[in-house]
């Protein structure tokens, strides 16, 4: 039996994590890896990240992996992927698919072409407090869903020393598709059809190479009856990654940073009762969560491969799905096993997944990608920005519609990386000159 090769482009922070999903999901996997910097090549196979390196991304296609991971800054995205999927490589890629909307449609066409497959990881839809708030949700557990916030707060070190070398360092906007797809990815995974209405930015800090680096986003959008608002803060302060879903009989409340979740409700206890019985659910749910996380971190330092940190984990869930998608043939829906079903309900050929936001080869009626035109006036920092569409059609939509939802929540079939595109793409146009 030959040996299975899997490439990566881009050694970079995240190619460890993903050497380990690849070699948990196919043991005796070679894995051939490129960078640019040569100095990153010799030390990722120094450390066994990679089991040898290349000098090009055509030395990579020439030794024929079967899939190659492209571990890059989002700009890069479609000169890398492109050619793999011209030579029938298949491709998982870190978020978001691409930075434009043209370039995500170059990536979807060399793969409908092709027929090769293409992936995105968005990681943090598989985190097991944020599968739990799915399932909770799909079972009516809150009722119909209202509102979603998402609020993100992450200090940058590169903002703390000035360093203007990552990508997401050299444009103002360059920050929504590097970090914002998180958050914007969470917010789709519950809504399939947001529209923003306004954008506001603040706390503008000027880096060394003269770009204008806003520590504040603040978007107002809603998806029909549901409100949603998403704020992303890049100031020294304290972190947090959380995510507020209120429905007609209850809340959830997902603290990502902290994998914890709690889910209050209405109960049939006594008016006067009813907070003390929510506040003690909430302090049960909050330590058993705490206890959870506590035990796989430990676990993992202790080298139980099946357990370690939430951050590790989801990455080996998000490569195992796209891996499993590839060995049946089929695009694959990350929440399909608990929302709707067994896995032999998501149709082949449709691209279907925001497990990996999967497109496949062939896929019947592909929706086109959103036009990122819009009707903006540059408004000093910290002035609320309107979005108004141009042109024809209906240019403020973010994201695709899906079919017929079922249950309480909508399918993930619009390919959610290119709606994060999409979406990062017409906030960062606020900012645009």
């Amino acid at each position: 039996m030959s040996t299975v090769k899997v490439g990566m482009v881009g050694l970079g922070f995240i190619s460890p994590y993903h050497a380990t999903g690849i070699r948990q999901y196919a043991p005796g996997v070679e894995i051939i890896g490129f960078d640019s910097d040569e100095k990153a090549r010799r030390q990722s196979a120094l450390r066994g990240v990679v089991n040898r390196a290349v000098a090009s991304v055509d030395e990579l296609i020439a030794a024929a992996p079967q899939v190659v991971h492209v571990l890059t800054p989002p700009d890069v995205h479609a000169p890398i992927a492109v050619p793999l999927l011209e030579a029938g490589i298949d491709v998982l890629l870190e978020k978001p698919l691409a930075h434009t909307p043209d370039t995500a449609e170059q990536i979807a066409e060399a793969a409908r072409r092709s027929g090769a497959r293409v992936g995105v990881n968005h990681n943090f839809l598989f985190y097991s407090t944020w599968e739990r708030a799915r399932s909770l949700v799909a079972a009516g557990h809150i009722g119909q869903v209202r509102q979603v916030d998402v609020v993100v707060r992450k200090p940058l070190l590169f903002l703390r020393t000035n360093d203007t070398g990552p990508w997401m360092m050299r444009g103002s906007t360059n920050i929504l598709f590097e970090v914002a797809p998180h958050a914007f990815a969470n917010a789709l995974d519950l809504v399939p059809d947001v529209e923003v209405h306004s954008v506001r930015t603040g706390s503008v800090q000027r880096v060394p190479n003269g770009v204008d680096f806003y520590r504040q986003w603040d978007m107002l959008g809603s998806a029909g009856d549901v409100g949603v608002r998403i704020s992303l803060s890049y100031e020294d302060a304290f972190a947090e990654f959380a995510v507020a879903i209120r429905g007609t009989l209850g809340s959830i409340h997902v603290d990502i940073e902290h994998n914890t979740l709690v889910a209050p409700r209405r109960s049939f206890a006594a008016f006067d009762l009813e907070p003390f019985v929510q506040s003690v659910g909430n302090a049960v749910s909050i330590l058993a969560g705490a206890t959870a996380s506590l035990v796989k971190a430990v676990a993992g330092k202790a080298g139980v491969r099946s357990l370690g940190g939430e951050y590790d984990l989801s990455i080996r869930r998000s490569i195992a799905r796209f891996y499993e998608s590839r060995s049946r043939g089929t695009a694959v829906d990350s929440g399909s096993t608990r929302l709707y079903g067994s896995k032999s309900e998501v149709t082949s050929g449709k691209a279907e997944a925001p497990a990996t936001s999967e497109t496949t080869g062939p896929a019947p009626e592909a929706p086109s990608v959103p036009s990122a035109a819009t009707a903006i006036t540059p408004e000093p920092a910290g002035s609320a920005v309107a979005i108004a569409p141009t042109g024809a059609g209906d240019g403020s939509r973010l994201t695709f519609r899906p079919p017929p939802a079922r249950g309480h929540l909508p399918r993930r079939g619009p390919r959610v990386s290119r709606t994060c595109s999409s979406w990062a793409a017409r906030a960062s146009s606020a900012r645009s000159s």
